[in-house]
Parts: C-alpha cells; structure tokens; sequence
C-alpha cells in the first residue's frame, strides 16, 4: 500500500501525466481506486470490531452497575416499567430518560436528549427542538437486570458473531453506496470534460475523460480518510479544490489539436 500511495503521488505531482492516465486500461484504474474506498470503509469496522470485542465482556458489570431494579416490559406496543419512575442516564450534553409515568419530561436540563414513554420517543435536538415519535411494531418482551446479565453473559459468542455480521453488512452497503454515488458523480465530471474539450482543443475521450477524473479523485479520498475530524465545511471545499486542480491541471497540459 506504501508503494501504491507513493506511485499515487509521483502520478499526482506530474502536471503532464494525463496524457498516460487517459490510456491505462478502465480496469486497472478503476480497481487502483477501489483499493483505497475498500481500506477506508473497512478500518472503522476493524476498529469496532476490536472495541466490540473489548467491551462485550464488560457489558454484564455495567448493567449490573446501571441497570434500574425494576421490571421493564413491552406489551401491546406499550411500555411499561414497574416500579413505575423516572430513570435518567447521561449528563447536562446528553441523556436518556426512561419514565412510563407518562409525566410530560422538562428536557432544559440538557442540550439534547432522548425520552422513552409509554407510547413512544420524545428526542430532543441540539437546536432545542422537540419531535415524537411512537414505537415500531415490536414483539412482547420482559427485561430484569439479573435476565440481561444472564443473557448476555452465556451468549456473549453469539451475540459478538451478530454484531460483527451486521458490521460488515452495513460495511458493504456503505462502501457501494459510496461507490455508485462518486462513479454517477465521475460520470458527469467527465462529460463535463468532454464538452470542455471541444471547446478548448484538447482530444479527450469520455474513457480518458473518465480516466482522468478518477485519478484526480485519489488524493481527496486519501485526505478525507486522514483528516476526518476536521469541520465538514472546510473538508469537503479543500477535497473539491484538490480535485479540480488536479483534473483542470492535466486536462490543460494535454497536447491541443488543430482547428478545423
């Protein structure tokens, strides 16, 4: 992967490397991106997976530690805990409450919030904004903490090969929905570059074009992968600059042809 991110480099610092991009086969280039969209789709997954499995056995002693002594059950689609009170986690940022008194919650308390009534969810936004909404159709159920424990604590396995299974399927979904967006989005740049090329002189294909576009595209994926904590704003507008630099830059030094 070194060697492939130093050749992505030597590749991107060639102001006159489009006339070679253009003629690599769209396999091999479509596939030199991939690479990067499958590692960067996949690290977060190992990394929850690892915290997953760190965490899973520690789960019984913070129910034990948290948990309510009380019964909660979901019947009828309602919820319901005995004894009835309010239960409150989290802190003035965040916190969810749990109270099937159905007494209206003050959630000025906290930034936001997520409440659990008898009928339904009251979340609050950062915004102050308050919406309800009520509960899926959900099959009965009964909760006590000793039961939680107990379940967790003898299918620790299986619940650890449930939660990775879904990590990798919601994975999967992510990266190609990732993948079919940014390739429609190509798509149009390199259409975009055609035209571009017919009024400006310089022979370029809707393949090249195509080309073109996906290499210029590698350093913003490589930097929006680095620099993911930084503010959506300021990331997604360098990305953008990156990329039509990149792509403006070689599709400007390709040799120009004659006008008829």
């Amino acid at each position: 992967m070194i060697a492939t991110f130093n050749e992505t480099l030597s590749t991107l610092q060639n102001k006159n490397a489009g006339s070679r991009i253009m003629s690599l086969p769209l396999r091999h280039v479509l596939w030199y991106w991939a690479k990067y969209v499958l590692l960067f789709a996949f690290i977060p997954i190992i990394l929850l997976i690892y915290s997953l499995t760190y965490y899973l056995p520690q789960l019984p002693r913070a129910i034990d530690e948290n948990f309510p002594n009380a019964v909660i059950a979901f019947k009828d689609n309602t919820l319901s805990v005995n004894p009835p009170q309010q239960y409150t986690w989290g802190n003035p940022e965040f916190s969810l409450s749990l109270d099937t008194r159905d007494i209206p919650q003050d959630f000025s308390g906290t930034t936001t919030g997520i409440l659990l009534l008898p009928r339904g969810i009251v979340i609050k936004s950062p915004h102050g904004e308050t919406r309800t909404f009520p509960y899926p159709i959900l099959p009965d159920f009964s909760l006590t903490k000793d039961g939680l424990k107990s379940f967790i604590s003898t299918n620790q396995f299986m619940i650890w090969t449930v939660l990775v299974a879904g990590l990798l399927f919601l994975g999967l979904i992510g990266a190609l929905v990732y993948v079919i967006f940014k390739l429609g989005s190509m798509i149009l740049w390199a259409l975009g570059f055609v035209i571009a090329g017919k009024v400006l002189h310089r022979p370029l294909t809707l393949p090249g074009a195509f080309n073109l576009v996906i290499y210029s595209s590698i350093l913003p994926l490589l930097l929006t992968a680095v620099m993911a904590v930084a503010p959506g704003d300021f990331l997604y507008y360098l990305s953008l600059g990156l990329f039509l630099y990149f792509a403006a830059t070689w599709f400007w030094y390709l040799p120009s042809s004659a006008t008829k």
